[in-house]
């Protein structure tokens, strides 16, 4: 063979190779993305703490317990998971530009990655607890930073360096805001105070005082003439004197959130009372009101590019963002997460299939896992825990695809196990507060409900190793002994009550059967104790001793009697 026509057919070889191991990489499925070693396949995407859109509507970033996620919004489809923090990722925010992510994370950095490679570019280290809120200014050159350590950093984006800590609150930083130029910042302390600083030499320029509270929220009018400022009251602030021109009051609650309409002609607030006001910034005076309640505690408002809508988010509900029409003041829940509202806005040109992926997208993602349960022939999963709401997540484990999510109920009361019979013929899981559920394993459908009275709440629940029995842990949330807890045995076949187990001090956490089914033990509480006890007779037979038992507080309790 000749030297020529040798190099150029292993040539072809070697480029035939590399064409196979990239298409390999960019085809591998995420669940193989980023593993520890030793591990085979990740099931699940870590919870959702922040999500935020890129300017141009095209990518979906999702900041979870294990690394940040980014999506195409046109597909729905997994473009990178970007790790790098050590553990959660809280936030995430895009440069103006869309060519750098910022992250901040619970191991204290602020992270810098280039969105185009999907690689790191810097690791801002200074905070001393975890950035929970980070900004861009509006030419994308300064990055703003507020820690848990009460500190509010500045960043040189070009340079990766710290260039300023804003210092002179008593108390933490509440609130930031870029005037639309970028030329000032303004941020509210819990020392009721809202200070001004020159962004380009990094000085202060003025404190604004007059609020009795905590100043919440901060924002400029579009042309950055004004400031508002929300505590207990509104302020309006003459940003070219740095003076007081208006005072609006009417809430109930402390005002939470202050947002100017695109024309500034109209200002949103939002208060822990569950108010949405909105105000007309020429005679300063209130247009219309949306009268809340304490359970919705708003945390956030903003208008739509057009005006026309505004959102406000009140998380710990089920549907924590609603939707108010300006001309009609009608509501419309959205059932969104929380921050989605600001993704939505970016989006609002594109078509309804976008939002329906966001939906999608934000499923995918699971929170906390809680329990696990593999089926008796070993071929599905079942995985029960917390994200937005409770969950319950059905896994195939030949094609590692999730096939079902049941009981997505209300997020306050934890779905803390889920089981599969012995026969593998239904699952057992907590479906509401005080409720059990025993789902067809096939079909997923509900066979029936285990009532449990009114004032016990439901823990765990665990079958018998002949499927025919229940033992459910559930103590009395309005008991004065803490948890006041008891362990209710059940026959699953006439659904009804055998006997309760009375003994233990404080909630039982954890319950398991003998092999044969005759002894139950039971474990966990604070008295430090595990008990056995007989299934049919419903008897005592014996207290193991020797646990410390639970928290500091209670054991001295015990010392001292």
């Amino acid at each position: 063979m000749k030297p020529k026509v040798f190099f150029s057919l292993m040539l072809l070889i070697l480029s035939t190779f590399l064409y196979v191991s990239d298409t390999t990489a960019e085809n591998e499925p995420y669940t193989q993305w980023s593993l520890p070693d030793g591990a085979k396949a990740r099931l699940g995407k870590g919870g959702v703490n922040d999500i935020t859109c890129s300017p141009d509507g095209t990518l979906l970033v999702v900041a979870s317990q294990i690394g940040i996620w980014i999506y195409d919004i046109q597909t729905g489809k997994e473009i990178a998971l970007l790790t790098g923090h050590a553990v959660a990722v809280d936030r995430v925010a895009f440069s103006p530009d869309r060519r750098t992510l910022a992250s901040g994370g619970q191991d204290n950095t602020v992270r810098l990655w280039d969105v185009n490679t999907q690689t790191e570019i810097a690791t801002l280290e200074g905070h001393t607890g975890g950035p929970d809120s980070i900004w861009f200014s509006p030419d994308g050159r300064i990055l703003a930073s507020r820690g848990n350590d009460n500190t509010l950093r500045l960043w040189d984006v070009d340079t990766q360096m710290q260039i300023r800590t804003l210092e002179g609150h008593t108390g933490s930083v509440e609130s930031v805001a870029f005037s639309p130029d970028g030329k000032t910042l303004a941020n509210g302390g819990q020392d009721n105070i809202v200070r001004l600083w020159d962004v380009e030499t990094r000085t202060e320029i003025s404190t604004l005082q007059g609020h009795a509270g905590y100043a919440r929220s901060v924002s400029f009018s579009p042309d950055g003439r004004t400031l508002a400022s929300g505590s207990n009251d509104i302020r309006l602030w003459d940003m070219e004197t740095q003076t007081q021109i208006g005072r609006l009051e009417g809430h109930t609650g402390l005002v939470n959130s202050v947002a100017f309409s695109p024309d500034g002609r109209t200002l949103v607030s939002g208060s822990s009372w569950g108010e949405v006001h909105l105000w007309d910034m020429e005679t300063q005076t209130r247009s219309s009101i949306l009268e809340g309640s304490s359970f919705r505690h708003i945390t956030g408002v903003s208008f739509s590019p057009d005006g026309n809508t505004i959102a406000y988010k009140y998380p710990w509900v089920t549907d924590s963002v609603s939707f108010l029409n300006v001309n009609t003041l009608s509501r419309s829940s959205g059932g969104f997460f929380e921050h989605t509202w600001e993704v939505l806005w970016v989006i609002d040109t594109l078509v309804d299939a976008q939002r329906k992926n966001i939906h999608t997208i934000l499923q995918g993602h699971t929170g906390t896992v809680e329990s696990i349960s593999f089926s008796p022939d070993g071929r599905t999963i079942a995985a029960s825990g917390v994200d937005n709401y409770n969950f319950i997540r059905m896994w195939d484990i030949a094609s590692l695809t999730e096939i079902n999510i049941l009981d997505r109920w209300d997020y306050r009361f934890s779905n803390k196990n889920v089981s599969f019979s012995p026969d593998g013929k239904r699952i057992l899981s907590r479906c509401g507060q005080y409720v059990i559920c025993l789902r067809d394993a096939a079909t997923y459908t509900e066979i029936s409900r285990l009532e449990i009275p009114s004032n016990w709440w439901v823990s765990i629940a665990v079958f018998s190793p002949d499927g025919r029995t229940l033992a459910i842990l559930s103590h009395d949330h309005e008991s004065p002994i803490y948890g006041s807890p008891i362990v209710r045995l059940w026959n699953v076949d006439t659904d009804t009550e055998i006997g309760e187990l009375w003994g233990h001090i404080g909630q039982v956490q954890s319950v398991s059967f003998s092999p044969d089914g005759r002894t139950l033990a039971t474990a966990g509480s604070i008295d430090g104790t595990v008990r056995l006890w007989d299934v049919d007779t419903l008897a005592e037979i014996a207290i193991l001793r020797g646990h410390t038992g639970g928290s500091t507080v209670y054991r001295s309790v015990q010392t001292e009697k």
